[in-house]
């Protein structure tokens, strides 16, 4: 929901951002990234020094597994597949290179890659099996950004407020 939406954009990054004075293209998490000639494929070079709030580093594999994640039939993220079902594949080529490949030519390409939130894999990756309780969960977050959660499985919905404390590691 939106309120999700505006704790989640403090939490987690993506490997692009939009410039809010020129509306270009610019990294966050990705150093530099390449789109092949036919739009189909394109590269991203990560800085290697971003941690998630956890102290573990942020790599391709994490990338690579969000997407996963957000395919996956069982996660509720239907809106999400929707988006993202024009790529076919997103593979870690090495620790800090990811590709994605899209399925045919998509004027929203890179801003799609580039733009997805990314998932710690060592956090989510256990819900990929219990899907459910992800789907019921309300506080499960941790990221890279400025911000984190004080514990990122501690938050319910009954407490009724949020707080979030600022990433030493940011």
């Amino acid at each position: 929901d939106a309120y999700a939406s505006d704790i989640q954009e403090n939490v987690l990054e993506s490997l692009l951002i939009r410039n809010p004075d020129t509306l270009e293209w610019s990294g966050l998490v990705a150093k530099s990234w390449n789109v092949s000639e036919d739009g189909l494929t394109i590269s991203f070079q990560l800085n290697e020094n971003v941690m998630f709030s956890d102290g573990k580093p942020l790599t391709a594999e994490d990338v690579a597994f969000t997407f996963s994640f957000l395919m996956t039939e069982a996660i509720k993220a239907p809106s999400e597949r929707a988006y993202y079902e024009k790529i076919a594949s997103v593979t870690a080529k090495s620790p800090y290179e990811v590709v994605f490949v899209f399925k045919e030519p998509y004027f929203e390409a890179l801003g799609a890659a580039g733009g997805m939130p990314i998932l710690a894999k060592h956090f989510y990756e256990e819900y990929l099996d219990k899907a459910e309780t992800f789907n019921e969960s309300k506080g499960l977050l941790i990221g890279s950004g400025p911000y984190r959660l004080a514990d990122p499985k501690s938050w319910t919905s009954d407490q009724g407020s949020i707080e979030l404390v600022r990433n030493p590691r940011y």
